[in-house]
């Protein structure tokens, strides 16, 4: 998605095609709004109130150093809320809140959830601290997912579980609203299976912004550390990980899947070796029926540490794959990177993979 300064005001641009328009006219104070539209096929999703943000920001008062977030009204008719409980990943979580504001959960121990453990969806003004998460060893058993949700803070909490552990997702029924303005610091966190640290895998949102990961551990990995994997239209930029410390042994658990709930932890499957970073880009069709794809842009890692438990351990290996020239992974940062207190300051030594489709990545040392 691009927004483009025209003679008369702004247009803007998915995937090269344009979709909208605004048409100002300078004032004494500000400008005044002579047209203003959306394409039909593209209403309804968010993209009106981000070109107004941003015509308003241009000419009207709003901090030019602050990030423009969508501001599309969360799921209000009460038929799209009753069909989105209906399906499984949304009802069978133990915390559930869903279109609240004003939210604060603090100390609870959860354990053995069918499906993700704590899910805010549609929520504004959250505050979850000292949550402490034990799942079992099946697939999708998550820790805190987040759906479409803003002003949130994640604090303090430890998170152990087989799948996801803090995951932020834009999901269909709730996709025209963001994921923005979210600050996960001071976790611990072990992940069995899936990942650690994640936006993803579902991305159904206008945008994801302003996102900050700080201070967290993740004292066991399995898939990826830190990932954004996006599936779906959503424009996800302005994401940072930041004071994170990653643990990596050569006494890696094996892959597997609970079928019985006393059925014993099997030693003989094959061991996963997790990526570090990981921003992949996949082609739409999982998560939607829309077919629209978006860009990640302008993601931080900072100062992070690789603690291994043996010199053998190699570094993790990190991957950056844009999916086509439309779709690219652009403008990311690597600074501060060690392994046992090595610095990493090239792609080499961080072990990092890209394609034609990565533009702009930056390692300082």
């Amino acid at each position: 998605m691009e927004l483009h300064r025209t003679d008369e005001g702004f247009a803007l641009y998915k995937e090269k095609t344009q979709i909208g328009f605004c048409a100002l006219t300078p004032a004494a104070k500000g400008a005044a709004i002579t047209a203003f539209g959306i394409e039909p096929q593209w209403r309804r999703k968010g993209y009106g109130s981000y070109l107004l943000k941003e015509a308003l920001r241009a000419y009207a008062g709003y901090d030019r150093e602050t990030a423009t977030v969508f501001t599309a009204p969360l799921p209000a008719d009460r038929e799209n809320i009753l069909r989105r409980l209906k399906q499984r990943h949304v009802l069978d979580g133990i915390l559930r809140f869903y279109r609240c504001r004003h939210i604060r959960v603090e100390g609870p121990t959860l354990r053995d959830a069918a499906t993700f453990a704590v899910i805010p969806a549609g929520c504004e003004d959250v505050t979850l601290e000292n949550i402490k998460t034990i799942g079992m060893w099946r697939y999708n058993a998550d820790g805190i997912d987040l759906f479409n949700c803003r002003d949130v803070r994640i604090r303090n909490c430890f998170l152990r579980n087989f799948d996801d552990c803090v995951v932020i997702k834009g999901i269909v029924g709730w996709d025209t609203a963001d994921n923005a303005d979210i600050l996960v610091e001071g976790c611990v966190v072990w992940c069995d299976w899936g990942r650690n640290l994640e936006l993803g895998a579902e991305t159904n949102a206008p945008a994801f912004r302003n996102i900050l990961f700080r201070n967290c551990d993740c004292i066991h990995g399995s898939t990826a550390f830190l990932d954004i994997q996006h599936h779906n239209r959503a424009d996800i930029g302005q994401v940072t990980f930041e004071d994170i410390r990653v643990e990596y042994t050569k006494h890696q658990l094996p892959d597997v899947f609970q079928n019985d709930m006393d059925a014993p932890y099997p030693t003989d499957t094959p061991v996963r070796h997790p990526l570090l970073f990981c921003l992949p880009i996949y082609r739409s069709g999982l998560f939607a029926e829309d077919g629209l794809n978006g860009q990640i842009h302008d993601i931080t890692f900072r100062n992070i540490r690789i603690l291994t438990d043996a010199p053998e351990v190699p570094v993790p290996e990190s991957a950056f794959l844009g999916l086509d020239a439309e779709h690219t992974v652009e403008r990311i940062c690597i600074a501060g990177v060690t392994c046992n207190g090595k610095r990493l300051a090239t792609r080499e030594e961080l072990r990092l993979h890209i394609n034609e489709f990565v533009r702009d990545v930056t390692i300082l040392p």
